[in-house]
This record gives C-alpha cells, structure tokens and sequence, in this order.
C-alpha cells in the first residue's frame, strides 16, 4: 500500500533509475525531511558560534548604511529584513526555515546538474541522497552562520554556468552567474576566489566556442567588471572608515595564525602601543592554542584595525620563504586529518558522519583521478572538458584558499565547493564502472 502511493507520488519526480520505490526522490526528499526536523526539534532557536552572534548584532546596524569591520552585509542584511517582516521572536526560526527550503531548491538544481554532468541515473541518485541525508549537509540549515546560503549559492551558480552545455551559457545565465557571484562574495569574502576562475572560464569558452560565445563572454565581462568595481568602492569605504583596504579585518586575523606560526610575531614591527602589549604577551606566553592569541588580535582589530593589518602585512613580506613553507606544510602535512565534510555537532547522527566522511587525503586522491581523466580527454579528444574543469576551479579553488587563508577548520570553510567536489567524484565513479564494465 506504501509502495503504490509512493509510487503514485514518484511520477512527479524524475526517475532515479531504480525500479523500487525505496529508492526514489519521493522517498528521499520525505527522509530529508524528517531528518532536518529531528535536528530542529532537538534545536529550535539553531546552532550559535562566536561569528553567529557577530551576524545577528551586525544586522542592527547594518541598516545605518556604514560598512561593518568584522562582517560583509548580505546575511546581516537578510536577517534585518527577516526581522522587519516577522519581528524579533519568529527572526531565527524563519532564517532556518529559509535556509532549508533554500538548500531543497538546490538540491533540485544539483539533481539537474548531474543528469546534464554525470549522465548516469542512479549515480546522480547517490549524489543527491549524500547531499540530502548526510547530516554535514542537512544540519548546517540549522546553523547561524553563512555556509547555508553559501552552500546553496554555489549550486545555483554552477546552474547558470552550465545549463545550456554543450553550448555556451546563454546572455542571461552568464549575467546570472556573475551577479550571483558578486552576492557570495559580499555573503563570504572567500568566495573572492571565484573571480579568476570565471575568467580563466571566459577563455576556455572563448577558446572552445570562438563566435558562438562572443556575445555571453562579453556580457560576462561586462558584470564582473562591475562585481570588481563594486568591490573596490566597499573597500574604499572600508579604508576611509576603518584605514584598512579590504572586505574585512577578519583577512588580516587569519593571516596573522599564518605569519605568527611562519615567522613568529615579532613587536618590534609595531608602533602602536595596545597591539605591542598584546603581542609581548602572546611572545612571552607562547599559547598553544592558536585561538586564544587570535581572540586578544581580534579584540585590538576592532579598536585599532589599520594597525592590526599593517603589522599583519609586514609579518608576510618578513621572510616569504618561510611563510610558503608554512602553506606548503598546511597543504600537505597539517590538512591531512582534517574531514573532506564538516561533522555535524548533533549527537548521536554525528557518528553518521564520522563513520561516513573521509579525510583529505581521500579527497587529494579524487582530484589527482579527475585531473587525469581531464588531461586523458583533452589528448584524445583535443576539446576541452569546459564542466570538469569549471567544478575542479570550484572545489579546490576554496579549498586551496581555505587552507592557506585560515587557522583551521577547513572540514567546515571548504563545505561550499562540497557540491562540486561530489558532482566530480560521481563523474570518476561512473566513469570507472564504464571502463571496468567493458574488460568484463
């Protein structure tokens, strides 16, 4: 009887390539369902950090037109609109409702993503049922912080890159893209990355299209060059009020644990007299805990923030050498333990994730395959695998600058070059069945 109406049910939704109902999208998304209403019961008012509370008091004076120090604007911006439409008690509870129905919508968009990418049904199928029910992913719905939005946004963004392929991006799906990314870039600053890679994109189209693509290549251009003057009049606002050229001081606090464990942090650079306290203290202490020492830098930044970056600045140019050490040994030795995916915080689901998620080196391992089979067809074929080559810029784009730009958590930062990241393993897995399927 289950079965008869899930059946009924699943003619609404793509197959998935299985002829059981159990494993259909009806029954997949009623299990994403369920299991992002567990979490929500067991967290009614969401997941709160430190950078949480920066967002929801930044979304009261967010409206005074100023920029913020600390954050960009977007999501302190949707949560002021959420309150003003739903008053301070609902604020929370509508945000996580948003964020979930935000991250269904994109995991149609990543469904429709596959069948155009991965080609193979019931590959796509499992993409999306990790995206669904894996709780790294279900859970961040319930957390107070941008990977939601972020996570989301980068699925839309692929979307419009490559909805049209084997074509080129039509006009409107390019200007789409380009303006959604100057959105991540104002909801995440890492998001940043993404400039070079639309334009290292702009010329494999060119270079694979020619005339077909001149028209969308150019509006593209266009937009992102409005995205990058848009950015430089924020940090021009930035430097006249706070005397730092960038979208936030946080930049300056992170590349602070890099220079700090490169080079040490050295007071005498300093002339100003609260930073020097603080970092006498942090030489003379020598605090293990990297978060402690950042926590005092980030108290300074937020009084005195030029000279926070200035110091910052001059502790990189100190000895290059030894600070590219420091990001070749994060790359390798130090991100090695680290999970591809965050672990969700919600016990006892968690111990889905830590059995399910591997580490980094299972990651590097995928990429190296996916590189490969790019450089196998770009031989054999002489075309250039546009798809590929734009998920490959995505995922490891954030993870590289997540690695070298941050003082740990990277399972959590690299979350939202995850989709790419599975689009690309779902890829190399199909890709071996096939091969393996023709020996037999």
């Amino acid at each position: 009887m289950v079965a008869e109406k899930i059946t009924k049910i699943g003619r609404f939704f793509p197959s998935s390539g299985y002829k059981t109902p159990i494993l259909s999208y009806p029954v997949l998304l009623g299990m994403a369902v369920l299991l992002f209403l567990y979490i929500f019961r067991i967290n009614p008012n969401g997941v709160w950090s430190g950078d949480s509370y920066d967002y929801y008091n930044c979304s009261y004076t967010i409206l005074n037109g100023m920029p913020l120090i600390a954050r960009t604007p977007v999501y302190p911006l949707i949560i002021a609109g959420i309150r003003a439409l739903a008053g301070s008690q609902l604020t929370i509870k509508i945000l996580i409702l948003v964020q979930f129905l935000v991250y269904l919508a994109a995991a149609f968009t990543l469904r429709k993503i596959g069948a155009k990418y991965i080609g193979n049904k019931r590959v796509v199928f499992w993409v999306c049922a990790i995206y669904l029910l894996l709780p790294a992913f279900n859970s961040v719905s319930i957390q107070i912080v941008t990977e939601s939005f972020s996570i989301s946004g980068v699925i839309f963004f692929i979307w419009f890159l490559i909805k049209d392929s084997p074509a080129p991006p039509s006009v409107k799906n390019i200007v789409s893209a380009c303006i959604l990314m100057g959105i991540l870039i104002m909801l995440k600053p890492i998001f940043i990355y993404l400039l070079p890679c639309v334009l290292l994109f702009f010329i494999l189209l060119w270079l694979s299209h020619k005339r077909n693509a001149v028209r969308s290549i150019a509006a593209g251009f266009i937009v992102t060059a409005v995205v990058v003057g848009g950015l430089m009049y924020y940090c021009n606002q930035m430097q006249s009020k706070y005397g730092i050229n960038q979208l936030t001081i946080i930049s300056s606090i992170n590349n602070f644990a890099l220079a700090r464990q490169a080079v040490g942090v050295h007071p005498e650079l300093t002339d100003n007299a609260n930073l020097k306290e603080i970092l006498l203290k942090i030489e003379r202490e020598n605090e293990e805990n990297i978060y402690i020492e950042l926590g005092n830098i980030y108290y300074i930044a937020s009084i005195e923030p030029a000279a926070v970056a200035q110091h910052v600045d001059q502790l990189l140019l100190l000895s290059p050498w030894k600070v590219l050490k420091r990001i070749f040994y994060r790359l390798t030795v130090d991100v090695s333990s680290s999970r591809i995916f965050d672990i969700t915080p919600f016990s006892p689901i968690s111990y889905i994730d830590g059995f399910l998620i591997p580490n980094m080196i299972v990651y590097w391992v995928i990429i190296a395959i996916a590189i490969t089979m790019i450089c196998k067809r770009i031989r054999h074929t002489s075309r250039i695998p546009l798809n590929s080559i734009l998920l490959l810029m995505i995922t490891l784009g954030i993870t590289i600058v997540a690695i070298i730009g941050a003082m740990g958590e990277w399972a959590r930062l690299i979350m939202p070059g995850a989709p790419a990241f599975l689009l690309i393993s779902g890829k190399c897995f199909n890709k071996i069945r096939q091969q393996l399927l023709k020996k037999i």
